[in-house]
C-alpha cells in the first residue's frame, strides 16, 4: 500500500463508529452516534470515502472540516 504524504496512513479511520469516537474526542457535549455520521455522510455533510460498505474518513480533513464550518445540526 502506498501513502500519500498529505494523508499518511495513521489519518485514515475505516467505519461510522471509529469516526464518531474521533468527533466525540474533538467535541464535549452530548457524544455523537454512528447514525449521525451515516446521516451526514448521506447528506454530504462530512468529508468521507467509501470502501466497500464501510465509511473511510481522514482525521485531518475532518478536522479541518470541522473548525471551517458552523456546527452540523443533528437530524
Amino acid at each position: 500500500m502506498t501513502t500519500n504524504i498529505d494523508q499518511p496512513a495513521g489519518d485514515l479511520m475505516l467505519g461510522a463508529k471509529t469516526i464518531a469516537e474521533f468527533i466525540n474526542q474533538l467535541f464535549e457535549g452530548q457524544p455523537f452516534t454512528e447514525k449521525d455520521v451515516w446521516n451526514w455522510c448521506a447528506y454530504g455533510k462530512l468529508p468521507h470515502s467509501k470502501h466497500g460498505a464501510q465509511i473511510v474518513a481522514s482525521k485531518t480533513m475532518i478536522r479541518q472540516h470541522f473548525y471551517a464550518t458552523p456546527a452540523l445540526r443533528r437530524r
